[in-house]
């Protein structure tokens, strides 16, 4: 039987990593272009008033934010662990069948599992700078945007749809005051946890990370053309709060005006418009939705990483993508369209992984030995 000769695995660890660093700094530089060009062309030069609004928007409200966030995150996930592991314990002592005990289940064995993973856990830093690069892109460009919006035909396939439009029938209904209320927190913390996805897959297999953060990235570089070709504001800046003051179909406005959602989506809404009150323009990126591609993807690689983590962060990961529509941040169409570039994202994401697996292969397999013939 032939095994790897000695340094292969690190060898071939180093290459995977270097390709990675490679592929992040290429979407980090093409990112930072596009910012480029779309400050020079909006000549506005307001790039620092988008990178703190997407700040305070994707890392928590401030860094300190960001880091009590991410400090929460890891604590509940060791906690996951931890349990999930002694109640595993359990289960073995009580009932040997249903599972086998296995050093790997010790909780060294896996703080030391993750510490081996943290150089590929640091490569969601360039991904999470991507979003922000692209948010400030978006940001110089929402200025020109606003003279060609799509809300039009978005709202009007929702009327061709239900007969009526979403933002109205969801707010018609009264749900009970612990959902609207882990709604909310779960739409508001979905970037948060999507890093805490991240590094639980980093643990839990190292390949699957691997293809998470090339579907991230993918994702993130087929939605900026179409926000930037398709611009569409959010239902509530378009249509219940007007921001342009532009013209509204009739039917839009008696339904605007019968809207009359609970106190917790009112409160929920204020401080949105509160947020947005310091912007030069509103962001326009609402089609395809990036908060149903980042739920869509993490599900998938939880579920395929461990199929009780999937468990554990689908009712989440659906409240927060049921808040896109329900919180009125986004169109009923934009929630199809996320998961398509989700899945297209993810067949991309496992062909890449594919490729640099096999050349990976290629490169550790030992020369064949000579057949006795030919010798």
């Amino acid at each position: 039987m032939d095994h790897m000769a000695p340094g292969h695995g690190k060898k071939n660890w180093s290459r995977r990593f270097r390709t990675e660093m490679v592929m992040a700094a290429s979407i980090v530089a093409l990112a930072a272009l596009a910012t480029f060009i779309a400050n020079r062309v909006s000549g506005a030069g307001t790039a620092e008033v988008w990178l703190v609004f997407y700040a305070d928007a994707l890392l928590g409200g401030s860094p300190a934010g960001f880091a009590f966030g991410i400090a929460a995150a890891l604590y509940f996930v060791a906690a996951a662990y931890f349990f999930w592991k002694f109640a595993g314990h359990l289960i073995s002592v009580a009932a040997p069948r249903l599972r086998k005990p296995s050093e790997r289940d010790h909780p060294l064995a896996i703080l030391r599992t993750g510490l081996r993973n943290l150089p590929r856990v640091l490569l969601i830093i360039p991904a999470v700078w991507l979003v922000a690069i692209a948010g400030i892109a978006m940001g110089e460009v929402n200025g020109i945007a606003r003279a060609r919006l799509a809300d039009a035909w978005l709202i009007g396939a929702e009327r061709a749809i239900f007969g009526n439009y979403v933002f109205a029938l969801l707010g018609a209904v009264h749900y009970p005051h612990w959902l609207a209320a882990f709604i909310i927190w779960s739409f508001y913390n979905l970037s948060i946890v999507l890093l805490a996805v991240g590094i639980v897959i980093a643990y839990a297999s190292r390949r699957r990370f691997r293809e998470f953060l090339i579907a991230f990235c993918l994702g993130i570089m087929i939605m900026l053309p179409i926000w930037f070709l398709l611009p569409a504001l959010s239902p509530q800046d378009r249509y219940i709060d007007n921001v342009y003051h532009l013209p509204m179909p009739p039917a839009v406005a008696a339904a605007v005006a019968e809207y009359r959602p609970q106190p917790e989506i009112a409160s929920f809404l204020k401080s949105v418009r509160a947020g947005k009150a310091q912007l030069p323009s509103m962001p326009t990126s609402t089609f395809p939705s990036a908060h149903i591609f980042w739920a869509a993807i993490a599900a998938w690689y939880l579920f395929r990483s461990r199929k009780w983590l999937g468990w554990i962060g689908l009712p989440f990961l659906a409240a927060a993508s049921f808040g896109t529509v329900l919180l009125a941040q986004h169109y009923f169409l934009d929630v199809p369209a996320g998961l398509a570039v989700a899945a297209v994202s993810i067949w991309l994401a496992r062909d890449t992984e594919a490729e640099i697996e096999e050349e990976t292969e290629k490169g550790a397999s030992p020369a064949a030995p000579a057949s006795p013939a030919a010798a």
